[in-house]
């Protein structure tokens, strides 16, 4: 067979078992991620263990280390994870992945995957239940790993092995460890998969146990495992990037774990060369040879690190320094639904302050925005993340305190709190939604390379110190029941309505005079978006201020009165 064959081969089968790898991860992280994964950190974020549990139980259902440890840094960057428990779980993750080794290691399994590639491909195509179709999808990615590894096992056996300068490869790295450690990082940061360059690796050994005097032994198989554990942090380095010191402490804790272990296992390996060299002599697969040793070297790495998290955290404070202050810590205790069912009254008092925190974060998404429209600067960025997730956090745990009220038992004036609360929490809920997407138009516009312009500047500047305004009177309005102060919210929203349609009018004008343009940037076609979403927010603040009062019921005193509500009727 012709070299170039031989060299084809080989690099579809790694293509394939990156495309399987890949393919299996992203359909069960669509089955897996989301909600249901935030709720069960939520629980276990106060102990290393659970934590360290999660880690390991979650990477080994979406089959990628390198997801968990984004997901992790995420939450972290979101401020709804605490450091601590991101690396327990990152820990728990690098012992999680080890599962794909163990799976390629089965005897005789690759010989069923072609007739599960073809079952699974009829069934994406014939069946269009959502469920069927994710779970053919998996089966189809989960047969494309294993018939990967065997194009490439079969080739490398039948035309690569006994080829002089393999052989001597394979010598080159029995003498030369280190340089075994540096490639396997190298290939591995290149590819972003650990398990990929495993799964190679499971694949030459096992092609070397069938040659007699085999030039590669498990000594010099061992420093590419060990790389591959290495290059497997790239995923939570480029996660880090852009974000805060917070999730760069994450990535630097995962790396600064990784690298020591290496280190360690590297030196520890040298005493037992001889052992290693004669390892076709103890009589299991070389595959699980590997697999086994990729275990080890993740799970001795866990029991070094796990109670190690304290130093290592003050480690990493010490190496990367806390971000320019942005606002208030984020920070609040959960409700326990126990003291709203025992104690009502308290419970409704706990739940009014917590609901005013939640405006508190609102307001504060605001003036960040209004400061990250001049500076652009990442750590505010993440700042207004952190508060639009503590917002989301503390509707979810208010919604689910608020439920075990025996409203039955409440007072007249607890009742008309409880009422007030449960409906003004969302849309202080979707104020922070409104904020969120707005600081994304922004950031997109910069990353972009793009400019507001004098007038659009000066006109989301307005709308801005308008919502900042409008958020402060209503949180007043909320706090203190203030009636007076609701109408004022109510006819000011209605007032600025008028002045954002000016604005749209002035911005169509504009888009007019530049019918000759190549095409439309990005400002351009979401302005009007970001224009309404201001809208969102003046109504959201409106309807909390109708809690309190409204102008189609109020009684009219003067003539100046009625004259005025007569206006804001025909408006309402």
């Amino acid at each position: 067979m012709k070299t170039v064959t031989l060299v084809s081969l080989i690099l579809g089968g790694l293509g394939l078992f990156l495309f399987g790898v890949t393919y299996l991860s992203n359909n069960l992280k669509v089955l897996a991620t989301g909600d249901t994964f935030r709720r069960t950190v939520a629980k276990a974020t106060d102990n290393r263990i659970k934590s360290f549990g999660i880690g390991t139980g979650f990477t080994a259902l979406i089959q990628s280390s390198g997801g968990t440890s984004a997901l992790s840094i995420g939450l972290v960057k979101a401020n709804a994870l605490s450091y601590e428990s991101a690396i327990a779980i990152i820990i728990g993750a690098n012992v999680g992945t080890c599962i794909t080794a163990f799976l390629i290691a089965i005897p005789g399994i690759s010989q069923f995957m072609p007739i599960i590639t073809f079952i699974s491909a009829l069934m994406i195509m014939m069946f269009k239940n959502r469920k069927v179709q994710q779970i053919s999808k998996m089966l189809f990615g989960f047969s494309l790993i294993f018939f990967g590894i065997w194009l490439i096992e079969s080739n490398v056996k039948d035309g690569i092995a006994d080829k002089d300068w393999f052989k001597n490869l394979m010598y080159f790295m029995n003498n030369y460890p280190w340089v075994g450690l540096i490639f396997g990082t190298a290939v591995t940061c290149a590819l972003q998969s650990s398990s990929a360059v495993i799964g190679v690796v499971q694949g030459i050994i096992a092609t070397a146990a069938t040659v007699e005097h085999s030039p590669i032994t498990l000594f010099g198989i061992i420093p590419l495992v060990i790389g591959a554990n290495i290059g497997a942090v790239i995923p939570s380095i480029l996660t880090a990037v852009g974000g805060g010191a917070t999730a760069k402490r994450v990535a630097f804790s995962n790396t600064f774990m990784k690298v020591v272990a290496a280190l360690l296992f590297m030196i520890l390996i040298y005493p037992f060369e001889s052992i290693l060299k004669n390892s076709h002599q103890w009589g299991f697969d070389a595959k699980l040879q590997v697999a086994l040793f990729h275990l080890i070297f993740n799970f001795v790495s866990a029991l070094i690190f796990l109670p190690l998290l304290k130093p290592l955290c003050k480690l990493s404070e010490k190496v990367i320094k806390d971000d320019k202050s942005y606002g208030k810590k984020i920070e609040f205790k959960e409700l326990d639904p126990q003291v709203i069912k025992t104690f009502p009254s308290t419970g409704i008092s706990l739940a009014f302050d917590l609901s005013n925190k939640m405006f508190d974060y609102a307001l504060s998404m605001f003036k960040s925005l209004e400061t990250y429209m001049n500076t652009f600067e990442s750590g505010n960025k993440e700042y207004m993340e952190q508060l639009e997730n503590a917002i989301d956090h503390i509707d979810r745990n208010l919604a689910d305190f608020l439920i075990h009220a025996e409203t039955g038992r409440l007072i007249y004036n607890d009742q008309l709190k409880y009422n007030r609360i449960m409906r003004a929490i969302k849309d202080i809920e979707r104020i922070g939604d409104y904020g969120d997407n707005l600081s994304v138009f922004l950031m997109n516009m910069n990353d972009k390379k793009e400019e507001l312009d004098t007038q659009q500047k000066e006109e989301l500047t307005v709308a801005n110190k308008t919502a900042i305004n409008l958020i402060e009177k209503t949180m007043k309005v909320y706090l203190e029941a203030d009636e007076k102060l609701a109408l004022e919210v109510i006819q000011e929203r209605r007032d600025f309505i008028q002045t954002l349609e000016k604005y749209q009018e002035a911005y169509f004008t504009r888009e007019k005079s530049k019918k000759n343009q190549v095409r439309s940037s990005y400002i351009s076609l979401v302005y009007v978006d970001i224009l309404n979403s201001y809208e969102r927010v003046y109504a959201h603040c409106a309807n909390i201020a109708k809690l309190f009062n409204n102008d189609k019921v109020i009684h009219k005193n003067s003539k100046t009165d009625e004259k005025r509500f007569a206006s804001m009727s025909s408006r309402y």
